[in-house]
């Protein structure tokens, strides 16, 4: 089941990623019974370096290789990542929803969204997930 988020940004979470990812970027969110973010243009410097630290950590060709994946063809599997396949993952989605808070940062000065609390995947669905992936490809 995946988290929505929605307000200034909307969309939805990646299955396995936190509730709580965007704090990564700096904002902390309230804790009702959802997350409640306010990132300000102030802070558009913070959401950069958040930005920088996933490409760091995914490295370039691997954000590329996994772009194609979740754009083109999930069955296609996950050839020529030079990280492993779950901790690219994390660090995709993280990158995708900085980008998604750093544009709407840059296109209204400010980027306000909630975002549903539930529990994020365990390890070992993460590790059914990887092994289904594998035999797709």
């Amino acid at each position: 089941m995946s988290k929505s988020y929605e307000g200034d940004i909307n969309g939805n979470l990646f299955t396995f990623q936190s509730s709580d990812d965007a704090d990564f970027f700096g904002s902390k969110g309230d804790i009702p019974q959802v997350l409640e973010y306010v990132y300000l243009e102030h802070e558009k410097k913070d959401v950069v370096a958040g930005i920088e630290k996933c490409v760091e950590a995914i490295g370039k060709k691997n954000i590329k290789i996994m772009k194609d994946f979740f754009d083109k063809d999930l069955a296609k599997g996950h050839a020529g990542l030079t990280v492993s396949f779950s901790e690219g993952l994390k660090w995709y989605a993280r990158y995708y929803l900085g980008n998604e808070i750093l544009r709407s940062l840059q296109e209204k000065g400010r980027c306000k969204f909630q975002v549903e609390l539930q529990p994020s995947l365990d390890a070992e669905m993460l590790m059914n997930f990887q092994k289904y992936k594998e035999v797709g490809s």
